[in-house]
């Protein structure tokens, strides 16, 4: 079991000991590369040799393409077709790697460990730079979404989370019938650094990510998305080592956000 640590600021620099949550409520784990866009991926043998060195693990194939639309006082006057997106998916369905000239990302469903998720990372990232060669890397992010839709959960929120996350959606001993309320803050870790959480009430049938479905009722929602921005694109960066630096960053403010009951009340033995 392990000593339950409450930490006096989610971007402090005292050990914290990870407990594993067995009943985790992410519902999407995600990192991403981002690079100037490449001229190798122009010719779509290249991209068809990175997806035939990741089909091992992700045999499923999808390629789609990013769409605009132009708006004006009129309403939509045009559609702007946007690059191609290779997408490639495991058996199963929990865990997704796409790309594009301009970026990697992996994403999961089924979150065991960040360890386990970065080496898949890593595969993935090597496997592309194998291909295409090595990016300029301009920006790396990690994110992880929590959501919970449970009412006993929600009825007792002031409980579950600390009171700054909470605010006026909490009145005495139950939440209150907040129809949706959402709070975003970006912090500036570093010159560097920087990571945008969301959190609050979302209404049924509201979502904020593709990835996530829009559920038929209220659902608590805390998202931290941690990042890292280089000024100007840069090779040679271990992109998976600050990915995973990243995770790290995200993964304390959370524990900054919620108490020894949220813990305890998705598995954690504290």
């Amino acid at each position: 079991m392990a000593a339950f640590t409450s930490l006096s600021s989610p971007f402090g620099s005292e050990a914290i000991v990870e407990v594993p949550l067995p009943d985790a409520p992410l519902a999407l784990t995600l990192a991403q590369i981002r690079f100037p866009s490449l001229s190798a991926l122009a010719d779509e043998h290249a991209a068809g040799d990175v997806v035939s060195r990741l089909k091992d693990a992700y045999p499923s194939f999808a390629r789609e393409h990013e769409v605009g639309f132009l708006l004006t006082p009129d309403g939509v006057t045009s559609q702007q077709q946007g690059e191609t997106i290779w997408r490639v998916q495991s058996e199963d369905g929990g865990w997704k790697v796409g790309f594009s000239s301009g970026f990697l990302s992996l994403e999961t469903t089924d979150y065991s460990s960040r360890e386990d998720f970065c080496e898949r990372l890593g595969e993935a990232w090597r496997a592309f730079v194998e291909v295409v060669g090595e990016p300029g890397v301009q920006r790396i992010g990690f994110r992880y979404v929590n959501r919970v839709s449970e009412r006993p959960f929600l009825d007792q929120l002031g409980t579950m989370v600390r009171p700054e996350l909470v605010g006026a959606m909490f009145v005495g001993a139950n939440a209150a019938p907040v129809a949706q309320s959402m709070a975003q803050n970006l912090y500036a870790r570093s010159e560097s650094d920087q990571l945008l959480a969301r959190w609050g009430i979302l209404a049924p049938g509201e979502t904020f990510l593709p990835s996530v479905p829009a559920l038929d009722r209220h659902s608590w929602l805390l998202d931290l998305d941690s990042f890292r921005s280089f000024e100007q694109p840069t090779k040679g960066v271990d992109a998976v080592g600050v990915a995973r630096d990243l995770g790290e960053a995200a993964y304390r403010f959370f524990r900054w956000a919620v108490t020894k009951e949220f813990l305890q009340h998705f598995g954690g033995e504290v």
